[in-house]
């Protein structure tokens, strides 16, 4: 196999444009978590985790934008999927908050008003603890060769 990179990461695992993103965001990030983390493990490649508080790209002016569904920034939210994370950074390099700083799309970790510094508590809280806990899969992995025809049973 011939070797193009030697990590997995994603920008944003997990948010997808669908109309019920807000319910859906976390099942689709710990899903997309652990298919990096298989991947990386079946590769051998390193693994940078990403996290994201949330995503709202309305305020940009772009015909790019098209309808992406607002992912409204909570620190429920944000704290639920750096408890996700945790559960995989054993086996990670680096963690990516994406995107720390970025106010235009919602996504900034930084003190806000209405939330004051709950996002960086909750970074340091659940991401900083010099802790590192690695994801145990249960189950078999089962390879598929296409250049194979297995006749039915």
């Amino acid at each position: 196999m011939l070797n193009v990179a030697d990590a997995i990461a994603s920008f944003n695992a997990g948010y997808k444009r669908q109309k019920d993103i807000e319910s859906q965001f976390l099942n689709r990030h710990e899903r997309g978590l652990k298919m990096m983390d298989l991947a990386a493990t079946e590769l051998d490649l390193d693994i940078i985790l990403p996290v994201m508080p949330g995503y709202n790209d309305t305020e940009i002016p772009s015909s790019e934008n098209g309808d992406n569904p607002v992912l409204e920034p909570t620190p429920e939210r944000f704290e639920r999927s750096c408890e996700q994370v945790s559960k995989f950074q054993g086996n990670a390099e680096a963690i990516l908050i994406n995107n720390f700083n970025e106010w235009y799309e919602g996504q900034a970790i930084e003190p806000r008003e209405e939330y004051d510094t709950a996002f960086l508590e909750i970074a340091d809280d659940q991401l900083a603890t010099g802790e590192a806990k690695s994801f145990e899969w249960e189950g078999e992995i089962i390879r598929i060769d296409w250049e194979k025809t297995i006749p039915d049973p």
